[in-house]
């Protein structure tokens, strides 16, 4: 018997120790081998299955799990990244049984709407022009004496409490007019409810509002961090209906600018964070390019971005999964224009029958979007909605976040070069994550803060809270460290 064994028995009870036949450590072994032989052998199934997730496993461990690409060439703001947000230094381990690009888009916002609380908002009705620029591509300053019915809406979240649950669907719009007074609404800003205190808002993606599942649980961590936090719903979204035949696009930022506006005007003294996802970080991005310095903005997060739409809408058109997801998104908003068919069909412009034909995002685009904006061409449109080449003019500190598989954005359609050249950007590069996706190994269904996407937010916004741009960018802790 080995000296282990001996050792074992040592400090064992001889009434044990009777009935224990004496097995030599040869014997132990032999025992325990044809015990799991036989297993396998009456189990063939599970045999196969375990070979190949082991296999599986080391493909995972070699090829998935990676280290994200930070592209950054201002070296101050590069170690303020990395020293306020570790997350980026480490290893992204996509959900084992869900690394691919359509499991990530697809389930892990389907587990953030099953399980992310529902939060109770404040509602705020802005003002905004009621007509489209005359010119293709035009962004007009907004001039509040011009608006007489159009709004679009801030919603305040200020934690656990009975606010106003918002309403869900058209069914409740004749309600929410009455509540809310929206026909008499007359702009009013409550400048005493400024109190300093650092505001976050969130602008989602295209046919998204302050319900969509990304945006809640995001809403929830910045409350917590001590932000004011707010989310953006463009004209049709969050429960209203049309009141001017103006919907909103890609290539235009004037809603946007208004909110903004009216959030400064009403709160001076607070620095503001604003986090564009998907179709509301197409817009941010191109008012943070053509307001440089002057956006009213401390500090931007750029989430599952698309930079070149032609890029985009080939990716989209591939067979499978990215043509179910194009046609379920040309769904929703053919959905927008049917709600809103009487006021659109008085323009003359459009053939609504043709519109709720469409298949694809393209289609959607080519018989609405760009007349509507007045482009002469879709393709002039897609080309004018691309800010790959406006990146040089953001003045403000930006962090983007894509993944190397998104098929809204491949790789080959990331601008590095232009976020390199540019010392006021960054660029986080995960290889898998999807679309507005990040769900990793850490499966923490029971907490808000669920995967990589939201705690890089939750380590952004701690790191910039109540910061000014130059003290982001320009930060004298950072710049000793890189000198010495």
């Amino acid at each position: 018997m080995s000296m282990q064994f001996q050792e074992l028995f040592a400090y064992t009870p001889d009434w044990i120790l009777e009935s224990i036949p004496k097995l030599s450590l040869v014997n132990l072994m032999s025992c325990l081998k044809n015990s799991v032989g036989d297993f396998y052998v009456a189990n063939p199934g599970t045999s196969v299955f375990l070979c190949v997730f082991m296999l599986y496993y080391v493909y995972y461990l070699k090829n998935v799990v990676k280290k994200p690409e930070l592209v950054c060439s201002n070296e101050t703001f590069r170690q303020f990244l990395i020293e306020n947000c570790p997350i980026i230094d480490e290893e992204f381990k996509p959900t084992v049984w869900c690394s691919s690009h359509h499991g990530q888009t697809l389930l892990s916002n389907t587990i953030r709407m099953a399980i992310v609380p529902i939060p109770q908002y404040r509602r705020e009705f802005v003002p905004v022009d009621d007509d489209v620029p005359p010119k293709p591509g035009q962004n007009r300053e907004f001039n509040m004496s011009k608006s007489k019915n159009s709004t679009v809406t801030l919603d305040w979240y200020e934690g656990p409490g009975p606010t106003i649950q918002l309403p869900d669907g058209q069914k409740f719009y004749a309600e929410l007019l009455e509540k809310y007074n929206v026909e008499d609404f007359v702009y009013s800003p409550k400048i005493s409810e400024d109190d300093g205190k650092p505001i976050a808002v969130f602008y989602p993606g295209l046919v998204g509002d302050s319900q969509t599942e990304y945006v809640r649980t995001a809403v929830i961590m910045a409350n917590s961090l001590g932000y004011k936090t707010c989310v953006f719903n463009n004209r049709s979204r969050g429960g209203l209906l049309l009141k001017t035949p103006r919907l909103y696009c890609a290539a235009n930022y004037d809603d946007l600018e208004a909110s903004l506006q009216h959030i400064k005007m009403t709160h001076p003294n607070s620095k503001i964070v604003a986090i564009g996802i998907s179709l509301g970080g197409i817009v941010l991005c191109r008012y943070l390019a053509e307001r440089g310095d002057d956006a009213l903005v401390d500090a931007a997060m750029l989430v599952s971005v698309c930079f070149d739409f032609r890029a985009g809408l080939a990716s989209l058109t591939e067979p499978g999964f990215n043509s179910m997801l194009n046609l379920h998104l040309t769904k929703s908003l053919i959905r927008l224009v049917e709600e809103n068919r009487e006021i659109l069909e008085k323009t003359g412009k459009y053939d609504i029958d043709e519109i709720i034909a469409s298949k694809n995002l393209a289609q959607f685009d080519e018989r609405f979007t760009h007349k509507m904006w007045n482009y002469s061409s879709v393709e002039e449109y897609h080309e004018d909605a691309s800010n790959k080449n406006r990146i040089h003019k953001i003045r403000k500190p930006t962090l983007c976040i894509n993944a190397a598989d998104d098929i809204f954005c491949p790789y080959s359609a990331l601008p590095l070069k232009q976020i390199q050249d540019n010392p006021k950007c960054a660029m986080l590069v995960t290889a898998r994550g999807g679309h507005i996706g990040w769900m990793d190994t850490n499966l923490a269904i029971l907490k808000p803060a669920l995967f990589y996407l939201e705690r890089l937010i939750v380590q952004f916004l701690e790191a910039v809270k109540n910061k000014t741009s130059d003290e982001i960018l320009n930060n004298s802790k950072f710049k000793q460290a890189i000198f010495d």
